[in-house]
């Protein structure tokens, strides 16, 4: 099995869990190709399995003051990161990093981590789909432009150009077009029976709908035959 076909079938089954429907084809990879562009589907930070640089909270004011006190500012790069790495205690499922927004430049924060893929995939549903509406209503059968517009509507990034939320929304929609491309592309070459491109689509089961590119009906057999989930491998939606 690939890198790809394993990381689909991660997402399909979490996404059963938390919708109790297979998720779209056209869903499945837009929702790919933002893990991917965002944390390679977390293999850009090995052993945290974050998918989507999901952040799970704030520096706390003690945190903020202890860092201060010892002259650690997150605009020092990767030195800075270290240094507060070697001060603070993670709390259960998290880990620093730095980020950074237009507004406020560098900053530092505690992102998700998890022991295995599958609880971050169910996390990184959660917080893109589930708890975004207008994500949810448009991800089986948006467009990358589409889709970045509404996940920047909701705050899921922000971008790197101050007072510019058009160029943000460009820049992003470019990189979720390119990964999703290669995400496609990828799919299709290990699996020989995958068809030409993405069914027709329309709203899925977990988007409160009925549509015709929904596996929901045909269940992981449907998947299977794209090569993304293998049922004989004995994995569940947990």
């Amino acid at each position: 099995m690939s890198r790809l076909q394993d990381k689909a079938e991660t997402l399909a089954l979490a996404w059963q869990s938390l919708f109790g429907a297979a998720p779209s084809f056209v869903a499945m990879v837009n929702a790919m190709a933002v893990a991917e562009l965002e944390t390679r589907m977390g293999d850009a930070w090995p052993g945290e399995n974050n998918w989507g640089a999901v952040m799970k909270r704030g520096l706390s004011a003690p945190e903020s003051e202890t860092l201060r006190a010892s002259g650690i500012a997150p605009s020092g790069g990767a030195p800075s990161l270290a240094a507060a790495r070697a001060l603070l205690v993670p709390g259960a499922n998290e880990s620093l990093h730095r980020d950074s927004s237009p507004g406020r430049g560098p900053f530092f924060a505690w992102f998700w981590s998890f022991p295995t893929a599958a609880q971050a995939a169910k996390k990184f549903l959660e917080v893109l789909v589930g708890g975004r509406s207008g994500v949810r209503a448009i991800i089986d059968q948006a467009s990358p432009d589409e889709l970045a517009r509404a996940m920047f509507a909701s705050h899921y990034y922000e971008g790197f150009h101050k007072d510019d939320p058009e160029a943000n929304i460009r820049d992003y929609a470019t990189a979720i077009r390119r990964a999703r491309a290669a995400i496609e592309t990828g799919l299709r070459a290990s699996t020989p029976n995958a068809p030409p491109q993405a069914p027709p689509v329309g709203p899925s089961p977990s988007a409160g709908g009925q549509g015709s590119s929904s596996f929901a009906g045909a269940g992981f057999a449907a998947l299977a035959v794209l090569g993304v989930i293998v049922v004989t491998r004995g994995r569940r939606a947990a």
